[in-house]
């Protein structure tokens, strides 16, 4: 018998997978993990929150988080990772998945670094034992605007982490106008496993595409005197005429949305489609997506 590989140590990824179980969502923790263990390091992933799962199939938030396990772990399986994972539901009757507690917060211990991706996991006492807390935030400008505000939660929040990171490559820049104060933050990107997108090109006739949320509620930010919307409506809004304007080519939006959008924008050209019956299967969503002619967003 041979004695299994050395590696760089272990890593911990920290995310929404279990939490939010549709396919974007489950390859862009899957490139994490895959980057991780390409580059030497025994990659987990852990789900340790104290929030309820949001279930697709009822469309609300919900304590049991079974049904989303049997969307999530077969993927975490395919790719190795089948005895490296966890969910530890952190409120009342709240179960544990996957490895044990105990494992769980050895793992903590043992740890070379957890990588707090979109900032998605509080942070315990518990976790304070790993020995390099590093934050990825994913969606620039929040964060920068709560720490300028001097909101004391995030400001914490933050603070828990060693280093912190941002899809935000300009922060700090002289031309960028967001505030960054009390942290320094690097830029990095989402890493892409190239070879999980092989596959045939998509079809002379295939149409410009994208997978979103028309609109979002709750996350506008007001910042010196003006409202940032955190929403996808009112920019597609700006581009409505785009299929009249080109005529000979195709544009697809896979979005779930009521009856009067759906109406405004298949009238304007729009072909439209649910988003949700599509992102429900990690499979049919890499299809769609190679059958795109490009990403349109």
């Amino acid at each position: 018998m041979h004695p299994a590989p050395r590696t760089k140590g272990k890593v911990i990824v920290f995310g929404i997978l279990f939490w939010y179980p549709l396919a974007g969502v489950t390859y862009q923790f899957l490139h994490y993990l895959l980057g991780l263990r390409r580059l030497g390091y025994d990659a987990y992933y852990i789900e340790d929150s104290g929030r309820w799962i949001y279930d697709p199939k009822l469309n609300e938030f919900s304590p049991d988080v079974t049904g989303n396990l049997k969307m999530v772990v077969p993927w975490l399986e395919a790719h190795g990772f089948g005895e490296r994972w966890a969910f530890r539901g952190n409120y009342p009757d709240g179960q544990c998945y996957g490895m044990s507690e105990a494992a769980i917060l050895q793992l903590y211990r043992e740890a070379e670094a957890f990588l707090n991706v979109t900032g998605a996991q509080e942070i315990r006492p518990e976790h304070l034992a790993c020995k390099r807390r590093i934050y990825v935030e994913s969606d620039p400008f929040a964060a920068q605007v709560k720490v300028a505000k001097r909101d004391q939660g995030t400001i914490k929040f933050l603070a828990d982490h060693d280093i912190h990171f941002s899809f935000g490559e300009n922060l700090g820049a002289p031309d960028c106008g967001v505030a960054v104060e009390k942290f320094h933050w690097l830029p990095t990107r989402q890493p892409v496993a190239l070879d999980l997108w092989n596959g045939a090109s998509a079809p002379s006739h295939a149409a410009y595409s994208t997978i979103t949320t028309w609109h979002n509620k709750g996350k506008n930010l007001e910042w010196r005197g003006e409202t940032w919307y955190w929403t996808k409506d009112r920019e597609f809004e700006q581009f409505l005429d785009l299929p009249r304007r080109r005529p000979a080519v195709p544009f697809e939006l896979a979005m779930t949305v009521n009856g009067e959008v759906q109406q405004l924008v298949r009238s304007h050209g729009w072909r439209q489609t649910g988003s949700i019956e599509i992102s429900r299967d990690a499979g049919l969503y890499r299809q769609y997506i190679q059958n795109s002619r490009a990403e349109f967003t």
